[in-house]
């Protein structure tokens, strides 16, 4: 009878196993099961349960929550196999423990955990969940769980502390946690909409998990008080891209606890080097602090920059070609004003703006209130020598040290700088400043940059703000054509205006110090300095173009300047300037003056040398001279007052002529008024009166007299020498013509005298009749008898300054000169 018991026994639990197996728990009894896990707070409903070797299977699995806003389950399962684990008798609350494995699960967050996910996205669905549930009835234990879900495997263990009808806190509560006198209603302390949570996940589909990626979680989140909820991550990943830029290794370390996010350590990997991040994010507040240091140097990492900030690098041509190493440190600020909390330090090479080519720059970088501030630079620029001859500076590169500020309130940039580079290499960089490239224009360095130390700076809304501060020292500067040995300057200029104080400038051995001003804008100049450089130099410094010294006054040897007043090269209406001149040698066109002393000055339009003292070719000449200098008109009328004394006659003539021979010679004395205009030819301007004469010499082998000698030789057979020691007379000089009546040429027996003119078209028109000289009483009785037959020899003298033709004009005899020689005139 036992045995038939025990053997129906077996049959049935064979048969129970069978219809379990294949027709899974009755209906009725699910039924009770699951109403006996409502009741003990699992809000579960199962469509099937069967029986399998490996333990329970439930089919269709949907667990829900008690909020009445969440009408789907949150966790939704179209298998789950299952197997209860019994706990020891003794256990004060034993619960239901599963082993689970769920299969094709799909998430939907309750509306407590402040999350919605669009119904379509991959993120609501897991391809295998493996973990070991314990179900009390003040909490819920997640362990051992394993989770295979976008790409990546999930370790998750954690508590769910359940809400309790008092809404106090669970008596079971992870030690070290420290609620929160604010209770967060949700998880999240914002709510993220199913739109916001789109945009997440279109940013996230930039990133590709090539090796695989872990994350560990570990939570404890208290229904009753989700501030007092914890979540501690770790995410390791290894081959990982983001916008096809590639990284060899991903770590991320953080952990959640209202009311921060912090994140631990967040590091990429890239060839050895590495990005590492700090922080962490107040919830509460909305700000967010941290770290960030660099030291990936490869220009990939500019594709994760947005697209806005790329166009923009290449509109300005700002470009890299390695990365900056750098250590940041942000906040605490809100996330889109993380940029305006900056501080650290950084280090780069090879970067260009422009043209300008820097090789390595670094320093420290700050930026608050809407300014940035790079402090303690030091960097190189590379030169351009091989466009050193087109731009004719010498475009060497250097080395600098300073600071830049660019504030975003103000609209104002500023840079101090001290250093040694051409800043001619700027040009480009500085095009958008047009009134700086013309400063810096003005200068070319010839052989080595200059050691300067600056300071510049404008509002960039209005560039005519725009400021230089320069104190600088060079060799060999070419100031537009004028070349200077070397330069030692203290330069600022601003709205217009380029200061001077002070200026040292050499030119070989000569030099000029001083103080000057240029206003570009009122095209003044103000001066007071004094040297031995040449006022060509110096005028070409200060008014470049105006060729006055240099081409129509030069001085040459030991010059002494001082000079103080007022230019006014735009209108020469506010000119009102005194100068102190003395030079070795002064030319102008017609003669040169040794030992030159003079007075200038000027006033207006109006440019005058006074008590101009010089010798004068073994002489001594004075002079009174002005000008009249408008830029409005094409004239350049001028007086002249020369007054000579015993000059080197044959020394005269060979500044004009080198080829005169060493047969002519004399003492040349004299005085001229004349007015005429520099800018036209001197015979078409030219008025005035003048006297002349020559005593004391030998003016027989004259180009002009030469060939009147040979004439008279041959009219008078008996003398073999016609000589001509001196000369005088007085001159006229109008309208293009010079007249004179009383020209007379003396000779030892022999003397001339004439009348005509003469002028650059028509050349002479002269009469020259002999006679004897009557310096003595027989002369006079002599020249009596004598006059009527050199009369009828008279002499007309025609053709010009290079070719003259002399004939007598009794005889209509013509007699071309032979002599080629010339005096140039002008």
């Amino acid at each position: 009878m036992l045995v038939r018991l025990f053997s129906l026994l077996i049959i049935l639990l064979i048969c129970s196993i069978v219809f379990l197996r294949l027709y899974g728990v009755p209906d009725s009894i699910l039924q009770q099961i699951i109403q006996r896990a409502n009741m003990a707070g699992i809000s579960v409903d199962i469509e099937r349960v069967t029986l399998s070797l490996r333990g329970w299977r439930a089919v269709n699995v949907r667990y829900y929550t008690k909020h009445p806003d969440d009408l789907e389950p949150v966790f939704h399962a179209k298998e789950v196999l299952f197997v209860r684990q019994v706990k020891l008798q003794g256990d004060s609350d034993p619960g239901w423990n599963f082993d689970i494995e769920a299969m094709d699960v799909a998430l939907s967050p309750s509306i407590e955990w402040g999350i919605s996910i669009p119904p379509e996205s991959e993120f609501r669905y897991v391809d295998q969940a493996n973990l070991s549930l314990g179900f009390f009835s003040d909490r819920i234990e997640m362990t051992d769980g394993t989770l295979s879900w976008m790409g990546a495997t999930f370790h998750v263990t954690g508590i769910f502390l359940r809400s309790t009808a008092d809404g106090k806190a669970s008596s079971v509560q992870k030690r070290g946690v420290a609620k929160s006198h604010k209770q967060q209603m949700t998880v999240m302390p914002t709510y993220v909409s199913e739109q916001q949570f789109q945009v997440f996940e279109d940013r996230l589909k930039v990133i590709q998990l090539n090796g695989g990626a872990d994350l560990d979680i570990s939570f404890s989140v208290d229904m009753n008080d989700y501030a007092s909820s914890r979540i501690d991550f770790n995410f390791l990943a290894s081959d990982i891209s983001f916008r096809d830029v590639g990284f060899s290794h991903a770590e991320i370390k953080g952990h959640y606890l209202y009311p921060r996010l912090e994140l631990d350590e967040a590091v990429l990997i890239q060839d050895n080097q590495s990005v590492l991040l700090e922080g962490d994010f107040n919830l509460e507040t909305g700000s967010v602090q941290g770290k960030i240091s660099n030291a990936i140097t490869s220009k990939s990492l500019l594709l994760l920059l947005p697209q806005t900030i790329l166009d923009f690098l290449v509109k300005v041509e700002l470009k890299f070609d390695q990365l900056p190493k750098l250590q940041l440190s942000f906040g605490p600020a809100r996330p889109l004003d993380l940029i305006n909390n900056l501080t650290g330090s950084f280090s780069i090479q090879d970067v260009s703006y422009h043209d300008f080519e820097i090789d390595s720059l670094q320093g420290l970088v700050a930026r608050s209130n809407n300014r940035l501030e790079l402090t303690k630079l030091e960097g190189t620029a590379i030169g351009q020598e091989v466009r050193s001859t087109m731009v004719g500076s010498c475009l060497t590169g250097g080395s600098a040290t300073g600071d830049v500020f660019w504030d975003a309130n103000t609209h104002e940039f500023g840079v101090s700088a001290t250093g040694s580079m051409d800043p001619n290499l700027l040009m480009g960089a500085l095009s958008v400043v047009p009134i700086a490239t013309n400063v810096i224009g003005r200068f070319k360095f010839k052989d080595r940059p200059p050691q300067v130390s600056l300071q510049l700076g404008a509002q960039y809304t209005d560039w005519s703000s725009f400021f230089i501060n320069v104190q600088g020292m060079a060799n060999e500067v070419q100031l537009h054509d004028a070349l200077l040995s070397s330069l030692n300057i203290s330069a600022f200029y601003k709205h217009g205006v380029l200061k001077l104080d002070p200026v040292a400038v050499m030119q070989g051995a000569d030099f000029l110090k001083g103080v000057a001003s240029a206003d570009f804008i009122n095209s003044i100049a103000t001066f007071d300095a004094y040297g031995s450089l040449h006022p060509q130099g110096v005028e070409e410094a200060i008014y470049p173009g105006f060729n006055f010294f240099g081409k129509k006054i030069k001085t040459v040897g030991n010059t002494q300047i001082k000079a103080e007043g007022i230019l006014d090269w735009g209108s020469m209406r506010a000119t009102e300037f005194t100068v102190m001149l003395e030079a070795e040698r002064v030319e102008i066109p017609i003669a040169g003056m040794d030992g030159f002393s003079a007075r200038v000055t000027g006033v207006g339009p109006l440019i005058s040398v006074n008590e101009a003292s010089f010798d004068f070719y073994d002489g001594h000449g004075e002079a009174d001279f002005s000008i009249w200098l408008d830029p409005d008109e094409y004239e350049m009328p001028y007086e002249m007052d020369l007054r000579v004394e015993d000059a080197d006659f044959r020394k005269c003539l060979q500044f004009l002529n080198p080829k005169i021979g060493s047969g002519i010679s004399g003492l040349l004395s004299g005085k001229v008024q004349f007015r005429a205009d520099m800018a036209a030819d001197f015979f078409k301007s030219a008025n005035g009166k003048g006297q002349i004469s020559v005593k004391e010499g030998q003016l027989t082998d004259l180009p002009l007299f030469n060939r009147f000698s040979k004439i008279m030789r041959k009219v008078v057979p008996g003398f073999n020498v016609f000589s001509i020691t001196s000369l005088s007379g007085t001159f006229e000089l109008k309208n293009g013509v010079i007249n004179s009546q009383d020209a007379c040429f003396y000779g030892d027996i022999i003397s001339a005298k004439g009348h005509g003119s003469y002028s650059r078209q028509k050349g002479f028109n002269a009469l020259v009749q002999a006679q004897v000289s009557s310096e003595n009483p027989v002369s006079k009785i002599i020249r009596v008898i004598t006059d009527p037959f050199f009369k009828l020899f008279e002499l007309k003298l025609e053709g010009t300054m290079a070719n003259p033709s002399w004939k007598l004009e009794k005889f209509h005899t013509h007699t071309p000169s032979s002599e080629s020689e010339a005096i140039e005139s002008n």
